[in-house]
């Protein structure tokens, strides 16, 4: 398929652009243990979702300036040359490129590794039928994460000025959302040549391999639980994972949570491996997915800083900047607190924040307010624990 195809370039385009980011720190991260030493896997997994954060980000902006799709990924692939020299060859030792090929080949199977690949290849074939025999049927993408695609991929019913009617695509239900899928589906449809129903949808493959990876690399890292006949803990964190029922129509539905999910698990792995800037990037991913991540990610984020800073017991906020060197008679270095190093990471979401604010978008759908009843957490309790259709409480423990 050549929306597959073109997913893959886009993919690799967006790891170059993310890999010249993942090793940049402006905080110095404290000596990690080995344990905590972030895994070179993972580190190109946060860069794909870097990349891709930043290339919509760009892409925003330069058709702020009036360019075209075309102009923009063209500009992309010019800036994609000189960063992949930088990546390959500058960096290639910070950031472990090599070391991808020096996995062991040689892999022990358990009973546990067998049922999560059973798992994983029924998920895939089951995506792969709806991609198939079925078209694009969820409200969500076919009024706004499709739809708002398709207007931006071919310029109808689209405008970027404010006294239009179609402003951000208005007509097409709500202009208050945020723009990182439909930019990502209209760059793809860009490159792809075309529009069809499956554009919207086949980046949700993207973002389930990369959670699917993410959680178990992680879960692999952090854990002693390998050997002695039990499953190892990475296993037991996927079959958790899979067993969310509605995972599968998520994938191929088109929606934006699996996206936002892996933004927001990104987030929590950076600030566990202490890659703080990092992990202000990928929160700010997360409020480019959804307005959800102005909200929720930033409160749990702020939790996950909190709990950093009490178990280190190190600065954590102030002061912002400070002047620090290595050794007595080495030049002055500058370097940020751990809060300044997650802020400098989320301000690259400014250009977007300043639209919003500008033009007044709403953070609910139709300017709805939000309000907190009392009455509601019983219901949330609830639905946490023994709701069927998700396993979010019993995931989160695992």
């Amino acid at each position: 398929m050549i929306e597959l195809a073109m997913l893959l370039v886009m993919t690799l385009m967006a790891w170059i652009l993310g890999s010249s980011v993942v090793s940049f720190d402006p905080g110095g991260r404290d000596a990690p243990t080995s344990d905590q030493q972030p895994d070179t896997l993972v580190n190109h997994l946060l860069a794909i979702l870097v990349g891709l954060y930043l290339q919509t980000l760009l892409t925003f902006c330069l058709s702020l300036c009036g360019l075209s799709l075309s102009q923009i990924l063209a500009v992309i692939s010019v800036l994609t040359i000189p960063l992949a020299w930088h990546a390959f060859v500058l960096h290639r030792h910070a950031f472990g490129f090599g070391l991808l090929l020096s996995y062991p080949m040689k892999w022990r199977w358990k009973i546990s590794d067998v049922i999560v690949a059973l798992f994983f290849i029924e998920t895939v074939c089951f995506c792969a039928w709806q991609f198939s025999s079925m078209p694009l049927y969820f409200e969500d993408p076919l009024f706004h994460w499709g739809t708002r695609a398709r207007e931006l991929y071919s310029d109808v019913n689209w405008s970027w000025e404010a006294q239009s009617p179609h402003f951000l695509g208005n007509t097409s239900w709500n202009r208050h959302y945020p723009l990182f899928l439909p930019l990502l589906r209209a760059q793809l449809a860009t490159m792809v040549g075309s529009w069809n129903d499956l554009i919207p949808r086949i980046d949700g493959l993207l973002f389930f391999v990369i959670n699917v990876l993410l959680i178990g690399q992680t879960a692999r890292s952090f854990s002693s639980l390998t050997n002695r006949g039990l499953p190892s803990a990475a296993n037991i964190s996927l079959m958790a994972y899979f067993s969310c029922l509605i995972l599968p129509w998520h994938i191929a539905g088109g929606n934006a949570d699996l996206a936002y999910s892996s933004f927001l698990l990104a987030s929590v792995i950076a600030a566990l491996n202490s890659q703080l800037f990092l992990a202000g990037l990928l929160l700010a991913g997360c409020a480019w997915t959804k307005n959800d991540g102005l909200v929720l990610a930033t409160l749990s984020m702020s939790i996950a800083m909190i709990a950093i800073m009490i178990s280190t017991g190190s600065s954590f906020a102030w002061p912002l900047i400070q002047k620090t060197k290595t050794t007595p008679n080495s030049r002055t270095c500058i370097r940020c607190s751990k809060l300044a190093s997650v802020l400098l990471g989320g301000l690259t979401l400014l250009p977007w924040l300043i639209f919003r604010q500008r033009h007044q978008l709403a953070l609910a759908p139709d300017r709805e307010g939000l309000h907190w009843h009392f009455d509601s957490l019983p219901q949330v309790i609830s639905e946490l624990l023994w709701n069927p259709t998700h396993g979010f409480f019993w995931v989160t423990l695992v």
